[in-house]
């Protein structure tokens, strides 16, 4: 069974006039300081997402958009000072998930990739179809 997580980038797009680098700086600090030894990977104005990863290895604890105030977090996400759409993942590569593609679209301001199956498909997927 998969949820459908639209309604969850359309929510978290109405604040995205608002959202700003500074706040997505923010939040990424703020994982890490409950993450110790965690890293982010992301450069700013070049990135349309953050990455959270864990001390060792490349295991993702987080992904945080950059254009819009939504993310991905294995366990709960941090509270702050801007309205955040946090989605919970088991893993960042479990296929739990479904979206509408042309909301992506729509919302990312380009065709994103289809080659996932946007009826069943990872937080590791969605942030690839969208970078990509």
């Amino acid at each position: 069974m998969t949820t459908d997580i639209t309604s969850k980038f359309e929510e978290a797009a109405k604040s995205a006039s608002t959202w700003t680098h500074a706040f997505v700086h923010d939040m990424v600090q703020d994982i890490c300081a409950s993450h110790p030894g965690a890293r982010v990977d992301w450069e700013p104005g070049d990135e349309e997402w953050a990455r959270v990863l864990e001390a060792e290895g490349d295991d993702i604890i987080a992904f945080v958009c950059a254009k819009f105030p939504v993310g991905f977090i294995r366990g709960e996400g941090p509270a702050g000072d801007h309205p955040f759409v946090w989605i919970s993942v088991p893993s960042t590569d479990a296929s739990v998930f479904s979206v509408r593609p042309e909301v992506l679209d729509q919302l990312f301001g380009r065709s994103v990739s289809r080659r996932p199956d946007y009826d069943r498909l990872s937080a590791d997927e969605i942030w690839w179809a969208t970078v990509s």
